[in-house]
């Protein structure tokens, strides 16, 4: 049920840098080299001195190590190259894996195999909406009189995604001795495979869709913090012949920005997975095909929520359409006219055309039986529950201001610049794609309109200034 705390994980969002013995498996020689990791610069890198083969550049599936700390590591996929060449001096090599293996050494990739996994993101603890801490105080004569402190484990909350089963999993750091108490409370996601795995099952399937529905709940970026792997394969045998799986500590270059989000209150979120803990098996099934369906739309998005700060108002605005062209794309395949009669016409047409003008009239009328961009808007309008309707506003005005400005912002046609969204405007109308982005998500993902309405309802829009 609980994090096994005593356990020493290695974090993904604490830069480490340490030294070891490294070797590649079934070689006897070894070279010294420092094994470095930081998110905000976005290293990861092993460095030595010497070399590991003749020539520049190689490729190596496994470099195996043993640090100063007395942990084991197995480096997997590394690009390798001479990082200097000195004159007098020393040769340095660089290698740069794709993933790093805490706690384990193996011969071959088709070692690294698991049954189970825990995963857990940045403030995990924030998006459960439940905690185990329960404090109870008495007040006496205005004065705090007592104070008890318990902690017992939150009901678990179970679901599955494919053949994955997962449950919440949550553990409790207790504080050393001293004057001043720190306890501090984890959460995660225990993941279940019947079957021993790859670690990219894992990433791809279960953690991937975990970890972008609670993206899409915060509405921007969420750093993992720890991917834990278990295996029956990978472990140690006591002297009663009882085996004991060691747990793997994954890592990988993972690009954080920093600093890092701040703490979110569970009210400030629009949803908790205690919240929808009756529906959560059937909308994390959902959500899992929904991911992958609309994932050019979703990457998107997610790109932009991540960027926002980076991107001018005209490009996150740009973007956002694009957002939801992609998504309506996706979802219908409605057309003009039925395809073999549009074919049909288009012949018509190009046989009507002068030889010289023929390709380049076809190439014009290529995506002519797709639909306009303003009606694809309308129609996405229409699927939005009622609330989300009432606080865009009337349907046309709203298509004709994003179409609009999303020509005029495209192919700067002077004659529809009155007819663009000011500055201020777009503010206020890239606020509300990005609740219309989110509530697709979430309709798709099975989350009802009803749900939708009460918790999205009243979404906040921004109110601009205009200095001009």
């Amino acid at each position: 049920m609980g994090l096994n705390i005593k356990e020493k994980y290695t974090s993904m969002l604490e830069p480490f840098e340490t030294m070891g013995q490294w070797w590649l498996p079934g070689s006897e020689k070894q070279f010294s080299g420092v094994l470095k990791y930081d998110p905000q610069e976005a290293i990861l890198e092993l460095k030595f001195i010497g070399k590991l083969h003749k020539g520049f550049a190689q490729n190596i599936k496994i470099i195996n190590g043993l640090t100063v700390g007395g942990q084991f590591m197995t480096l997997l996929n590394c690009f390798t190259f001479m990082d200097s060449l000195r004159a007098p001096g020393y040769i340095t090599t660089k290698a740069i894996p794709q993933f790093v293996f805490v706690g384990v050494c193996v011969n071959s990739d088709e070692e690294l195999i698991f049954n189970e996994a825990t995963y857990s993101c940045y403030n995990n603890e924030d998006f459960m909406g439940e905690s185990g801490l329960k404090p109870e105080f008495q007040i006496k004569d205005g004065k705090l009189s007592e104070y008890n402190l318990s902690y017992k484990y939150p009901e678990q909350i179970s679901f599955k995604i494919e053949s994955f089963n997962i449950s919440t999993s949550w553990g409790i750091e207790l504080p050393g001795t001293g004057p001043e108490l720190d306890i501090r409370e984890k959460a995660g996601f225990s993941i279940k495979s019947s079957q021993l795995c790859k670690h990219t099952d894992f990433l791809d399937i279960p953690i991937n869709s975990i970890h972008s529905f609670l993206e899409l709940i915060i509405e921007g970026r969420l750093p993992i913090r720890t991917v834990i792997l278990k295996s029956e394969r990978i472990g140690r045998t006591e002297k009663d012949d009882t085996f004991h799986q060691e747990p793997v500590s994954l890592l990988w270059n993972q690009k954080i920005s920093f600093p890092l989000p701040k703490k979110r209150h569970p009210i400030e979120l629009n949803f908790t997975i205690h919240e929808i803990s009756d529906e959560i098996n059937n909308i994390m099934q959902k959500w899992s095909g929904t991911w992958q369906k609309y994932k050019p739309a979703q990457n998107l998005f997610f790109t932009v929520l991540r960027m926002r700060k980076e991107l001018t108002v005209e490009n996150g605005f740009l973007n956002l359409c694009r957002v939801l062209e992609a998504y309506h794309r996706i979802k219908s395949d409605e057309t003009y006219m039925q395809p073999e009669k549009y074919e049909e016409l288009l012949g018509v047409i190009i046989q009507a055309i002068p030889q010289e003008h023929k390709e380049y009239i076809r190439q014009r009328l290529q995506y002519g039986n797709e639909l306009m961009l303003r009606k694809r808007f309308k129609q996405i309008y229409d699927l939005l529950p009622v609330k989300i309707q009432e606080r865009i506003g009337e349907k046309k005005n709203f298509c004709d201001k994003i179409v609009n400005t999303r020509n005029y912002l495209t192919h700067y046609d002077k004659n529809i610049k009155s007819l663009a969204l000011s500055y201020g405007e777009m503010i206020k109308y890239e606020a509300i794609m990005i609740i219309i982005c989110k509530t697709l998500f979430l309709l798709e993902a099975g989350i009802k309109s009803e749900t939708i309405n009460l918790k999205l309802g009243n979404f906040y829009i921004p109110e601009t200034i205009s200095f001009e």
